[in-house]
Order: C-alpha cells, then structure tokens, then sequence
C-alpha cells in the first residue's frame, strides 16, 4: 500500500470529504480551514468534488466560479461551507480550499 501524508481525520471537514484525487496534500487544516493539493486538472477535481457533493447529499447553493476557478458555497441541514478551486503555478497541479465563516 503507498503512503500518503494525509490522515483520514484531516480529510474530512464539518462532515464534507476532501474529494478523492491524484497526489492528494493536506496542506492546512484548522477547525476553520482545510487546503488540499492535487495532482490533477480542475476538471477532474470538479468531477471528484461533484460525485462527493452528490453522495453526502451536500447542495450548491452558489457557483461564483469562471471556468471552475473560483468559490462556491455548499450546504448541507444549515450549514454552509465556502469552496474555492484554483490552479497552481503549475498547470498539473490544482488547489482546493474549504473554509467556514468565524
């Protein structure tokens, strides 16, 4: 079995999994925060986040995002999560953020 650097603790945030990926990285997790790292394109991160959204029954409730990059928020019995996607300087890498109003 290969190795990875995250735990399943800090792969899930307030009940929303981090969306299975190629190279995924745990780079922060707070209580606040989560950022993730993938080795992967946008569109195959979208397609991870989708599939996630859609099994933990997680809704959009808006899509701010132009051509995938961008934040989203998610909703689940009140709860609203901030989403943003990005790419990375390097174009086979691509960041995912979740994050909570304080």
């Amino acid at each position: 079995a290969r190795r990875t650097m995250a735990t399943t603790n800090n792969l899930v945030f307030y009940g929303i999994p981090s969306p299975d990926g190629v190279e995924r990285r745990v780079l922060y997790h707070s209580k606040f925060r989560a950022i993730y790292t993938y080795r992967m394109s946008l569109a195959d991160l979208d397609a991870n986040l989708q599939r996630v959204l859609e099994e933990r029954k997680w809704e959009v409730a808006s899509d701010e995002r132009n051509n995938l990059v961008g934040k989203l928020d998610i909703t689940n019995d009140g709860r609203i999560v901030h989403v943003s996607t990005e790419p990375c300087s390097n174009p086979m890498f691509c960041t995912m953020k979740y994050w909570i109003d304080m």
